[in-house]
């Protein structure tokens, strides 16, 4: 190929160069904000490309080359080093951005789980919380049940003691003061039970 097709070939390079790492800056930022579209992948091959034209530009330059056309090349050669300087500068943008991208998602992420963990122990202590109001009510209520059940066999004891007195007085009364006894006997039963189902209700709700 001739100089000046060589020629053509670099500055059309040059050119779609230029043209990639101006929308590659542009995306760069747009990507920042989570809008880039990956379009400067191209920019590494080109450079290649026109590093390869330079080269057979300057091997295309006969044996007496004019000053034009040295100075011609030297600026093409000037132009693909800066376009590889810009081209460094926008990937070492974007690594940096990566990072902290990266980190921001780290972050995110340890945000994410502090805040599970944290909604966790809240929901831990409520139900521990809850857990032991339940056992004060129910402890309430088995309190509240044996006094009542103490009361009554108190007044049962009473009336079964001022039967006694008399029974020796009024005939009959025998059978009836059996029957009283064998309903304290029963109330006893009842209280034992009531009790105890008390005790069970407290341990479920403790270790369940």
């Amino acid at each position: 190929m001739s100089y000046e097709s060589i020629r053509r070939t670099v500055r059309s390079l040059e050119s779609r160069i230029d043209a990639a790492l101006t929308s590659s800056s542009s995306t760069d930022l747009e990507a920042a904000a989570g809008t880039g579209s990956g379009s400067a992948h191209s920019v590494p091959a080109l450079l290649a490309d026109l590093r390869r034209c330079n080269s057979q530009l300057s091997a295309s330059l006969g044996t007496h080359p004019s000053a034009a056309q040295l100075a011609a090349v030297r600026r093409h050669h000037e132009v693909v080093e800066d376009y590889e300087r810009e081209w460094a500068r926008v990937e070492k943008r974007r690594d940096r951005r990566d990072v902290l991208e990266g980190v921001r998602g780290d972050i995110s992420a340890y945000k994410s789980r502090q805040a599970t963990a944290e909604a966790s122990l809240l929901n831990e202590r409520d139900r521990i919380s809850n857990s032991h109001s339940m056992i004060d009510s129910s402890l309430e209520q088995a309190y509240a049940t044996r006094a009542n059940l103490a009361q009554q066999r108190s007044v049962i004891q009473n009336a079964t003691s001022r039967l006694q007195s008399t029974a020796a007085q009024i005939p009959g009364l025998n059978t009836i003061i059996t029957r009283i006894n064998r309903r304290r006997k029963r109330d006893s039963v009842i209280m034992g039970c009531v009790l105890g189902a008390c005790a069970l209700l407290l341990l479920w709700r403790w270790f369940g």
